[in-house]
């Protein structure tokens, strides 16, 4: 494919994965954004009226410049051209809006608070980092405080109310999760979110997963709230057959996850090609 910008865009996806976007000028003011895998492959495309709204949105889902991250540079390499057109056996992840959250306009409900607060955070380049020993993240807590009033109830309000899918597609979203949940001023204020937060899990696996395995299992057995993330995080991890939820649910319960025989069972069918999940297994 004959792409001719070189101004490279990168959001962190996985472990030593990156997604890639380069933005081409077409007619007037048009252009279009292509998404690129590691491999050099395209696998989406979007159009947009102009490259000053292709930027915006970029930044809005949690890419970043390439050129302007020299610590990136340092680790992370470009995919170089020759580019080939990948073939699709699924939806497309960002023009099917699955992984694409679009910028409100001004007629449009405001976004989330909180999500301003972080992708505000990205784009100023706020420190996220959880244990942060150098500047403890302040710029950011600066502003969770603002929103959180003095009983912590605006901040409380609006991590009640996130879309998980308008937070997950953000870069570092965890940190900027932990350290918010981590700076509400009355514990129980968790109690109501994570309430909150069950109806919608269904709609993000990652989210799910994560807050399961970093917050929810911090509670005491037996408590309601967790009881009731479990039991929906298992018919969960059943019926999506996801590894990663799977084994923070054995994790979360360890030897009280053998009085879940199904869960088990599609564990065992994973231990028998990962060592990971066989560990896993055989510490209960």
């Amino acid at each position: 494919m004959d792409i001719k910008s070189r101004d490279y865009w990168f959001k962190v996806v996985g472990m030593l994965q990156q997604n890639w976007a380069l933005i081409d000028k077409g007619q007037n003011e048009a252009c279009t954004i292509y998404f690129i895998h590691d491999g050099s492959g395209v696998f989406d495309m979007m159009e947009f009226k102009s490259l000053k709204k292709a930027q915006e949105e970029l930044l809005y889902n949690g890419f970043r410049r390439y050129g302007e991250d020299s610590e990136s540079q340092k680790i992370i390499g470009i995919p170089k051209p020759p580019f080939h057109k990948e073939k699709q056996t699924n939806e497309p992840i960002y023009s099917s809006g699955q992984y694409w959250c679009r910028l409100p306009s001004k007629a449009t409900n405001q976004p989330n608070l909180f999500i301003n607060i972080i992708r505000r955070a990205r784009y100023k380049k706020w420190c996220l980092k959880l244990y942060c020993t150098t500047c403890g993240a302040s710029d950011y807590r600066n502003a969770l405080n603002k929103l959180a009033g003095p009983l912590g109830g605006g901040l409380a309000k609006a991590l009640a109310e996130i879309n998980p899918r308008d937070l997950t597609v953000i870069t570092n979203w965890e940190d900027a999760l932990l350290i918010a949940i981590g700076d509400l001023p009355i514990p129980l204020q968790l109690n109501d979110i994570l309430q909150a937060w069950l109806p919608k899990i269904n709609d993000d696996l990652p989210f799910a997963d994560f807050v399961l395995y970093k917050i929810v299992s911090n509670w005491p057995t037996n408590h309601e709230i967790k009881n009731e993330w479990v039991k929906n995080c298992i018919s969960l991890a059943i019926d999506a057959n996801n590894f990663s939820l799977i084994e923070s649910i054995i994790l979360v319960l360890r030897e009280d996850a053998l009085n879940y025989p199904n869960l088990i069972a599609i564990a065992k069918e994973h231990a028998k090609t990962s060592a990971q999940m066989r560990r896993v297994l055989n510490n209960l």
